[in-house]
């Protein structure tokens, strides 16, 4: 049997301070936001997993029904709580303290920064954290609710969040056309550093450039049409020492799938290599690669 390892008095005040002892379930179920008598619960039945995220403070009765098992009806989960908690702790406790304030007199000219889970200061840490996120991804981020779990945010506030950082030129948002799902990329990722030159060396101005497109299992790092009906489509390879003929050779092979798995065969295909002066290089050999619908392109890196 696993004993029971105690969950530190600053993690319980954090759970406490934040939650104001208002039972999240009872907030998600039945928009009552009174303060309760209740415990601190560990939502994975874990009672030696003590972080935050696994912690939320609920009422004696729902804290008894959370832990109970039934035959009869769906017991509440992980995911439903934790959207519960989330909810409570971004718009509504907010609201709640400030009325309180309001009803006994107690300014609120100046509020901690952490009490108010949106304003500046908790955005500006949460932008940071969520681009954090982002550049430890091998490629671009796709699931909204993995960001906003990563966070322990809603999915509105984490698409908040990432348009904010769009805005601010941090983050490139790029949509399939005919689909609603975003996928998200850092402006200063290689792969989009190393588009942006090969676009800007056409001599056909781009009219339309998408990135990231994924079909089944292939992806492409980008779509782009010109003005005089060109089509492109971009693979991208990061070197950090040799150029190796057979690694290029089988990118160009994931490229050619990709691009009938997309619906674009006739487009020209182009490999992008990202090269520094510390690379070694076989330029020449790579260029043996090339046909007429094949570009093998160098991009010098910093």
């Amino acid at each position: 049997m696993k004993s029971r390892k105690k969950t530190s008095l600053a993690t319980e005040a954090d759970v406490l301070t934040r939650s104001r002892r208002r039972c999240c379930i009872c907030f998600g179920l039945h928009r009552d936001v009174e303060i309760k008598a209740g415990q601190i619960a560990h939502l994975d039945g874990d009672r030696s997993n003590s972080v935050t995220d696994n912690l939320a403070f609920l009422c004696l009765q729902h804290h008894d029904q959370y832990d109970s098992t039934t035959s009869q009806s769906k017991n509440l989960t992980i995911a439903e709580v934790k959207r519960y908690r989330a909810e409570l702790y971004e718009h509504v406790l907010p609201v709640v303290e400030a009325q309180r304030a309001r009803t006994h007199g107690v300014s609120m000219a100046a509020p901690e920064p952490a009490s108010l889970p949106f304003d500046t200061h908790r955005r500006n840490e949460l932008k940071t954290i969520a681009m954090e996120v982002i550049s430890e991804m091998r490629g671009p981020l796709r699931s909204l609710y993995d960001l906003a779990h990563r966070l322990a945010v809603t999915a509105p506030t984490a698409e908040r969040l990432l348009f904010e950082l769009a805005q601010e030129g941090k983050l490139r948002v790029d949509r399939r056309r005919g689909s609603t799902r975003k996928t998200y990329s850092m402006v200063t990722a290689p792969e989009n550093r190393l588009i942006d030159t090969f676009t800007s060396q056409l001599d056909s101005i781009p009219v339309t450039d998408d990135r990231f497109i994924h079909q089944g299992h292939y992806e492409l790092d980008s779509i782009v049409r010109t003005e005089d009906g060109t089509v492109y489509a971009v693979e991208t390879m990061c070197v950090q020492d040799r150029l190796s003929r057979d690694d290029a050779a089988r990118l160009i092979q994931q490229l050619e799938t990709a691009k009938r798995q997309v619906g674009i065969p006739d487009a020209i295909g182009v490999l992008l290599i990202g090269i520094t002066k510390a690379t070694r290089r076989s330029e020449d050999d790579l260029k043996t690669l090339e046909k007429p619908d094949l570009l093998v392109r160098f991009v010098e890196m910093e």
